[in-house]
């Protein structure tokens, strides 16, 4: 690609207009959404209109971070593109919605999107997510549907003479909050059904009366209307996708709802989204050269512990499959990729290291890409256990590289509890977060599976050792950890791993169980279905069936442990203060200990062949808590 063709005016130009152009598509000024209610309708109110709500102010919109920079600058483009928004057929079975897009230009100016860093390539996929509120005047129930979309193409016009394609952007399947499919056909709130019949006697009824002729008979009760709020928000991303060649194009839309007894949803509407026309004089007087494939990439190079002591995992991402060159500790392996999750490549490496050192690793790839990584491997039994770092952006980014350097001397490894970054949905700033988190490391990490990071990325991120899906252990200096993916409630599937990695290190000193959500805190969280069904299920196989001697959790971002259940079970509080939870629930029979400040902490964990030690400072080096667990010398009385 000639390297003064992004600086020339010209072709700026056409870049502003690009910009502005999909700036404007995604404004959510530019929408509208009418849901029609009334709480006092008149007696003809079937099939009328309710009232009008506007879209809500605190809409989010979602400004890309590309722009279609090639749509107006290719010398054949001469028209506009426009599109229609629809809820019919079978998309308003499924309370659906269908996205149309059409375009003249040439079918390459639709999939070659021009990046900010220079580079083309198209990997983004999006959804519309809608949210519903239905029910009646005395029992309202707020349900969120999530749509999700992909891209399909098709010729809209192979005879013509243009030779047009379409993108058609259809439902896939609609989710609840906790990431269950939903039946479209059972909604909830109160519904009253009119058959045909029923209705034709209300339609008599009014006729009659609007003509002044009698009645004769019982009068037809009105239906039962349900009154319905919805509003759409802007396109977002969708979570793990990410997809070559899905750019679709989203039109400015009016909608207007008519909420019928039966919650038929009726939606039509269309609109231009772009009503100028850009000429061949506004465009650059040749294109930019596209270029195969996007420059490469070599980064977040995480270094976690092995399944022993002396072995290390050491995990990085490229968007190329090509071979890397591993060089550690004066030794060199060659590291295959493995696609984990769409939009990059995955590598993970095992090492042997020594104890008491200074490491470097260094990795090549593709066209001379290379990172490096230090990192100190320390010889002691102190560890750093952390909960939720949660990355949300560089601040709290700054905090967790702080956390990673309080102690001096370094701990040996660091326990971070779940939630290593914030974004569930958005792949441009869950992507962001993953490079915060890993860019520097003091030592090696050990990462719990939290609910944000319940998705094919944290398994494409971090090595884990003698993993089972989202489980994992791994005995270092005598001390068994063991890890359960808590986002998982297959209590048999747990107990069978937990006593797997129990018989498989029989000469363990101590053992440790971990996982995100705690079972006994103090807050309402501790409550739900999920969490209620380890407690009840888990703990007494813990408490009486092994020998672990402490159970760590994070999620609630709050300090509270208790050995009600008759052992240890420990709440790590946020180590960043990127969110903080109340502890809302200290009234539980469970209730022991809970410092719910709002100020990051962190627990050092010391550990010796008779006792455990858990200190807790906030971030100035106060000690806020201690406690101990003790167990007797080898050869002593109970």
């Amino acid at each position: 690609m000639s390297s003064n063709i992004f600086s020339d005016e010209k072709y700026q130009e056409a870049a502003q207009k690009a910009y502005d152009f999909i700036v404007r598509q995604l404004n959510v000024n530019d929408y509208s959404l009418f849901p029609r209610m009334k709480e006092n309708y008149d007696d003809s109110h079937t099939s009328r209109i309710f009232a009008t709500v506007d879209m809500p102010e605190d809409a989010k919109v979602n400004f890309p971070k590309y722009i279609y920079c090639d749509q107006f600058y290719d010398h054949e483009y001469q028209g506009v593109c426009s599109g229609g928004h629809k809820n019919t057929g079978i998309a308003r079975h499924n309370l659906g919605v269908e996205i149309t897009v059409w375009t003249d230009s040439k079918y390459r100016s639709c999939i070659c999107p021009l990046h900010a860093d220079g580079s083309w390539r198209s990997e983004q996929y999006f959804r519309e997510t809608d949210y519903y509120a239905i029910g009646d005047s005395e029992n309202s129930t707020i349900v969120k549907w999530e749509t999700y979309w992909y891209r399909h193409d098709k010729i809209i016009n192979e005879s013509g003479s243009n030779g047009l394609k379409g993108f058609d952007l259809k439902y896939y399947r609609w989710l609840d909050d906790g990431g269950n499919e939903i039946n479209p056909d059972s909604l909830p709130g109160k519904v009253s059904w009119v058959d045909a019949e029923y209705q034709a006697a209300i339609d008599a009824y009014d006729e009659a009366m609007e003509k002044g002729e009698p009645w004769e008979g019982e009068i037809p009760e009105r239906a039962h209307f349900v009154r319905a709020t919805a509003y759409t928000l802007r396109p977002t991303l969708v979570d793990d996708t990410v997809i070559d060649d899905a750019i679709p194009k989203y039109a400015d839309y009016d909608c207007i709802q008519y909420v019928y007894a039966d919650v038929e949803y009726k939606t039509e509407a269309q609109s231009i989204i772009y009503d100028g026309e850009v000429s061949a004089s506004d465009l650059p007087d040749t294109a930019p050269e596209l270029p195969e494939l996007p420059q490469p990439f070599l980064r977040d190079i995480m270094v976690q512990p092995g399944p022993r002591t002396g072995t290390l995992i050491i995990t990085w991402i490229t968007n190329f499959e090509d071979a890397c060159e591993l060089s550690f500790d004066g030794n060199t392996q060659t590291v295959r990729s493995q696609t984990v999750a769409d939009g990059y490549y995955t590598y993970h490496a095992t090492v042997s290291a020594a104890l008491g050192r200074e490491y470097e690793v260094s990795i090549t790839g593709k066209d001379d890409t290379s990172a490096s990584k230090t990192f100190s491997y320390v010889d002691s039994n102190r560890y750093l256990v952390v909960g939720d770092p949660q990355i949300t952006d560089a601040a709290s980014a700054e905090v967790w590289y702080q956390i990673q350097n309080v102690l001096d001397p370094l701990p040996t490894l660091i326990v971070s509890m779940g939630d290593q970054v914030d974004s569930i949905l958005d792949p441009l700033l869950r992507t962001e977060q993953y490079h915060q988190f890993t860019a520097r490391q003091s030592v090696p990490i050990a990462t719990v599976r939290g609910n944000h990071d319940r998705n094919v990325h944290f398994l494409g991120h971090y090595g884990l050792p003698n993993a089972s899906e989202g489980n994992w252990y791994c005995l270092h200096n005598g001390v068994l950890f063991i890890e359960i993916d808590s986002n998982v409630t297959d209590v048999v599937f747990h107990r069978n791993f937990i006593s797997r990695a129990l018989a498989a290190e029989p000469d363990h000193k101590w053992a440790i169980l971990l996982m995100h959500h705690s079972m006994y805190s103090t807050s309402t969280r501790a409550m739900t279905n999920n969490t209620t069904t380890l407690r009840n299920s888990l703990t007494e196989f813990i408490v009486k069936e092994t020998d672990i001697d402490i159970v760590f959790a994070g999620h609630e971002h709050f300090l509270s442990h208790t050995t009600y259940p008759g052992k240890l079970f420990f709440t790590c509080p946020t180590c960043t203060g990127s969110k903080y939870y109340t502890a809302d629930n200290t009234s539980v029979e469970w209730s022991q200990v809970t410092i719910d400040t709002k100020v990051p902490k962190y627990t050092v964990m010391d550990v010796t062949d008779e006792r455990i030690t858990l200190s807790v400072y906030d971030l100035s080096g106060t000690i806020l808590n201690l406690c101990t667990v003790t167990k007797p010398v080898a050869g002593e009385g109970a």
